[in-house]
């Protein structure tokens, strides 16, 4: 991207690489506790990918974005989604991609979240 002069990089990750020590990751204690624990027991690699990509892209020296959103539906656009900065959106559970799409176009043009980590979701 240097090389090109391109600086700006959004990434998609996942709600599940929220570090497991933060104070208020915006879940609340039932997914906290109960379902994140059961969910990586399957997904467990696939979080961890999502935490080291985000390592990546914090190191990058680019004007960064992470956007984590919940699990993804096919249902159409609304325009209605919730943003939270350094935690998942409390009480969101599902995006549609087509929300989630207007949301990345939203945090492009966003300098204001340049280096932040945010949730997205309905």
């Amino acid at each position: 991207m240097r090389a090109v002069g391109s600086r700006r990089l959004l990434v998609v990750s996942g709600p599940g690489a929220v570090d497991d020590g933060a104070v208020d990751d915006g879940d609340a204690p039932l997914l906290r506790y109960v379902a994140r624990p059961v969910v990586n027991l399957f997904l467990g690699h696939q979080f961890a990918d999502f935490r080291a990509m985000e390592g990546i892209v914090r190191g990058s020296g680019l004007d960064w974005t992470i956007v984590r959103p919940p699990r993804l539906t096919w249902k159409p656009f609304t325009g209605r989604y919730r943003t939270s900065h350094d935690q998942n959106v409390r009480g969101g559970l599902v995006i549609s991609r087509a929300d989630l799409a207007a949301a990345l176009l939203a945090f492009a043009a966003d300098a204001g979240s340049y280096g932040a980590a945010s949730g997205v979701a309905r």
